[in-house]
């Protein structure tokens, strides 16, 4: 920070005489004083390869003390003058000047004050940034490596959601702290068919609030895993009074038998959940799949058929027995495409490549 310059005495004085000593010496012996060493008197001007030295007496000094130089470009800013000596030839002139000076000289120190200012706050602003970017680096990093903590935890697996701006990071956040997942939640996490993690949801919800339908629905997606055992733990002795939902856990538990291909065992199952909901077309697209993965789509189309008329879609079925053949063994693949490419050969082109397996 400048040392800011009064238009004092001492600066007009000082800019008055210059460099010119005989200027300088009409102030020889007149009473001034230095701002931190007090009372003091000119007592000679000498010139040093053009360059003026003035020599002051203190006061305040022994008087076999050498008298004191000080640089002529420090006079304003250290020394006063209560009044300027008389005979000044061309001062009056030079006033006028020296203020005009002194105004130029306050505005250009206050222009490199402000230029100084703005480096210092963009120097400020650039180490704040660089901190923020910093902190921010971090937090990213803490929060990866909680992510994937979490992703391990829950048994995420394999999956291209890795960063922590993914939505699962929150979801399982919200799991962590043993909150309630909204349905926009358990949607998305649909979706993205995190079924391992879903099943868990829906099984943790049912013991905790004993919701048959979370009991459904953790046994869908263990089946989506390639799970059945657990329906079978999950549904064994279970009975609820709502013959709708005590039908679609049936079909669950029908579907987790026929999985491990325990085809009667499956039947049974659907055939109970058909008497408690005749009109339902879900355990007869079941039993349709169970015989086209048997190997007897004749009997399948039978049961496909009669889900159509309850309220399947056709689309539903063509989904029922390409799911089948992913089921069924090589020979039966062959049998059921003859059947499908002989019935449809349009519709069921896809069915070809079997056959030449």
């Amino acid at each position: 920070m400048y040392s800011e310059i009064e238009v004092t005495n001492a600066y007009l004085f000082a800019y008055y005489a210059g460099n010119e000593q005989n200027r300088w010496k009409k102030l020889k012996n007149w009473p001034v004083q230095h701002r931190g060493l007090g009372r003091c008197r000119l007592v000679d001007v000498t010139n040093v390869n053009g360059h003026l030295i003035p020599y002051f007496v203190m006061d305040r000094d022994n008087p076999s003390s050498q008298p004191r130089k000080f640089p002529v470009m420090s006079f304003a800013n250290f020394f006063e003058i209560d009044t300027l000596p008389g005979e000044l030839v061309g001062f009056e002139e030079v006033r006028t000047e020296a203020i005009a000076q002194y105004r130029l000289e306050q505005e250009r120190m206050r222009d490199a004050e402000e230029q100084k200012e703005k480096r210092r706050k963009a120097e400020i602003e650039r180490q704040t940034r660089l901190e923020e970017e910093l902190r921010q680096k971090e937090h990213e990093a803490e929060s990866k490596k909680h992510f994937a903590d979490l992703r391990e935890k829950y048994k995420i697996g394999k999956t291209k959601e890795i960063e922590p701006t993914s939505l699962l990071f929150p979801i399982l956040l919200r799991l962590e702290e043993g909150k309630w997942l909204s349905e926009d939640d358990l949607e998305w996490l649909d979706k993205q068919r995190f079924n391992s993690l879903l099943a868990e949801i829906h099984r943790k919800r049912y013991i905790e609030k004993g919701d048959g339908w979370d009991l459904l629905k953790a046994g869908k997606y263990f089946r989506y895993v390639k799970q059945p055992e657990m329906v079978f733990e999950m549904v064994n002795s279970v009975v609820f009074d709502d013959p709708k939902l005590q039908a679609a856990l049936l079909t669950n538990r029908g579907g987790a038998f026929r999985d491990i291909k325990e085809w009667e065992k499956a039947k049974e199952c659907v055939n109970e959940a058909i008497k408690l909901q005749p009109k339902s077309f879900y355990p007869y697209n079941l039993l349709g799949a169970i015989c086209y993965q048997q190997g007897e789509p004749e009997a399948g189309d039978i049961h496909f058929q009669r889900a159509i008329e309850l309220g399947s879609t056709p689309t539903d079925q063509d989904e029922r027995i390409r799911q089948a053949f992913n089921y069924s063994e090589d020979k039966t693949k062959k049998i059921v495409a003859q059947y499908l490419l002989q019935k449809d050969p349009e519709r069921y082109k896809w069915a070809k490549k079997y056959l030449k397996e």
